[in-house]
């Protein structure tokens, strides 16, 4: 949709322009496969915390796969034209607001998770619309003024944009903040001199302006993170029926409520040259930007215990993510406020799973400690408070 209208006169309103436009996409894509592994393979499909069985993915299987996607978007922009001239000068000025939004309303990957269509799927898919919409708000005013003396010609550009983005949530600190970006320009062109027979024309130019660059909508919302400690590891090659992982799954989320957009500050002078159809333009520009968002490393340690199950109850209970013999464990989080690579390294070692038997499958003996298991969490941060 587009609506203008203009002045009919040389009046200090010239002209308004509004426009919409909305847009979306439908996109379903189904498959299907038959798969035929090398033997049983535990698999992680627990959502939530808590102590579980982890599922055993069968050799052979049929697998299918929906891919939904209907990402929508949405724009609106009015922008008002005002000038005022004079013999020597011309001057126009624009004054406009600007409103996106997109969202995906699909479903994203939809399989059954006990059935992977292959090996590199997550076991914790997100549903694409289980994002928020992105808003994104702006507003800007800008000045246009060209000055003609003989033939000398100014020309000045000096502006303002402003950004917001909505719909985040009250916890985030980018949630509605106006980012306010000032930029001008001066150009200054001298009077044509002649060189070997042809017009000289040179122009030196420069400019210095802020710009703001915000996160991404990944970097807003992270998925989850899920580590799992093996608590129990029985695979017994001659009773399939008495195979057993039980593991304890901790949830993390990794949104970091605290990011701050990223602020980059530029100038730059330029010099042209034109003759007989040739030009040459040198330019030196400097952008200092000392902030900026990342994807860093937290640890997370939780300190546990070994305990000897109740064996009577390994097998007896009909439902076993329930009563499994385990007792109940709770469970402490401890998350830096600055993690160094080496310590992120260490600590993504450590995270491995390790089995409580032997290699011959028997029980393990009571342990009355075991040392803390930390997993490496990933997290946007600023690079100020990462």
């Amino acid at each position: 949709m587009n609506f203008t209208a203009e002045s009919k006169g040389a009046n200090f309103f010239r002209s308004f322009d509004f426009s919409a436009s909305v847009s979306s996409e439908f996109d379903l894509i189904d498959r299907w496969r038959y798969r035929a592994n090398s033997g049983n393979v535990p698999i992680r499909t627990a959502v939530e915390e808590g102590v579980f069985d982890m599922e055993v993915l069968p050799v052979r299987y049929e697998a299918t796969l929906q891919v939904d996607n209907k990402p929508f978007y949405a724009n609106a922009k009015a922008v008002a034209l005002l000038g005022a001239d004079t013999p020597l000068s011309r001057n126009t000025i624009r004054i406009g607001a600007e409103w996106n939004m997109s969202k995906n309303y699909g479903g994203g990957l939809l399989y059954d998770v006990t059935r992977p269509f292959t090996d590199l799927m997550s076991s914790h898919p997100r549903r694409y619309d289980a994002l928020p919409a992105l808003h994104r708000l702006s507003a800007f005013l800008e000045d246009n003024t060209t000055i003609t003396a003989g033939e000398w010609r100014i020309e000045i550009m000096a502006g303002l944009r402003t950004t917001a983005m909505a719909n985040l949530g009250s916890r985030y600190t980018l949630q509605g903040k106006f980012h306010f970006d000032p930029r001008a320009n001066l150009s200054v062109t001298l009077p044509a001199f002649d060189m070997a027979g042809d017009p000289m024309r040179i122009t030196f130019a420069g400019g210095a302006g802020w710009h703001t660059k915000t996160p991404t909508l990944d970097q807003l919302f992270p998925e989850p993170d899920y580590s799992y400690y093996t608590r129990l590891n029985y695979f017994p090659a001659d009773d399939e029926s008495k195979r057993r992982v039980n593991v304890e799954v901790f949830k993390h989320d990794p949104t970091n409520y605290d990011l701050k957009a990223a602020r980059n500050f530029k100038w730059e002078v330029r010099g042209n040259a034109e003759w007989n159809g040739y030009g040459l333009s040198v330019t030196y520009f400097r952008e200092n930007m000392t902030s900026g968002f990342r994807t860093s490393t937290d640890v997370l340690t939780r300190p546990t215990a070994n305990t000897t199950p109740d064996r009577s109850r390994i097998w007896s209970s009909p439902d076993r993510r329930s009563s499994n013999g385990f007792p109940t464990r709770t469970k402490r989080y401890s998350r830096p406020s600055a993690s160094r690579p080496t310590e992120a390294a260490h600590s993504s070692r450590a995270s491995n799973s390790r089995s409580p038997r032997g290699a011959s499958g028997r029980w393990p003996r009571n342990s009355s400690s075991r040392a803390p298991i930390s997993k490496p969490a990933m997290r946007t941060a600023n690079p100020s408070t990462s």
